[in-house]
């Protein structure tokens, strides 16, 4: 099931609870729990919160942002990194040592 899916019927079923009494209440929450396998005091959150609602348009803009937005840094860094052989995280420690090495005077 997929993520915007699973928030349109969280919203649909948010709404059928708001309006129930309590036994009504007790059915849309187990179904609720048996459909998505949450934790009893989470779906009560959830049903419960109406500012939990996250827009389907939104769920694109998950994820960390980007650091280098500029072009000419990321090409730089481009250059660098080839200059450098491309380095791995791997090859990390041994690159950090050599940089080290050259910032003390010994290379």
């Amino acid at each position: 099931m997929s993520t915007s899916t699973k928030y349109k019927i969280l919203e649909a079923i948010r709404i059928r609870y708001k309006n129930s009494a309590g036994k009504i209440k007790t059915q849309l929450l187990n179904e609720f729990r048996s459909l998505y396998g949450y934790n009893r005091k989470y779906a009560i959150r959830l049903l419960n919160s109406s500012a939990f609602v996250k827009s389907v348009e939104n769920l694109s803009k998950r994820g960390r942002k980007k650091v280098y937005d500029d072009p000419i840094i990321l090409v730089v860094l481009r250059d660098i990194w080839v200059a450098t052989n491309l380095p791995w995280l791997s090859r990390k420690v041994c690159l950090s040592y050599f940089h080290l090495l050259l910032n003390i005077g010994f290379g």
